[in-house]
């Protein structure tokens, strides 16, 4: 009979626990929308049109898929995937750099492969 009474009751968390889930879901959405800014951020300054609207619409889409995903394994791969795909925009998106008059006024640089600026515009991608 005692097993029946601690089988109905319901399991209670400690507010330690539900500290660090609501730390745990601050720190995911957080993370998140930093992620999604970024990637959507990088994605308007593609200068083609039509892939620049593709990029746009897969990042939003794929963001919406995983919004209740709470698997922490899926998670990560996601983020791991996303900021890949973040490293890979800021790389052919260029970066335009207003300087002063004296200068030249407006430059457009690019990050090369090891994460430096370069001057000079993206390659055109086929």
């Amino acid at each position: 009979q005692q097993q029946q009474q601690q089988q109905q009751q319901p399991s209670i968390l400690s507010p330690e626990s539900l500290i660090l889930m609501a730390s745990t879901a601050a720190f995911t959405r957080t993370r998140s929308l930093g992620l999604y800014a970024d990637l959507l951020r990088c994605a308007r300054r593609v200068k083609e049109d039509d892939r620049r609207s593709r990029l746009i619409s897969g990042i939003q889409s794929s963001f919406r898929a995983h919004r209740s995903t709470t698997d922490p394994a899926k998670l990560e791969k996601f983020y791991t995937d996303a900021e890949s795909q973040l490293g890979y925009l800021k790389m052919i998106t260029p970066l335009v750099v207003r300087t002063t008059a004296e200068s030249g006024g407006v430059r457009t640089y690019v990050r090369s492969a090891d994460g430096s600026l370069v001057e000079g515009s993206a390659p055109r991608m086929e």
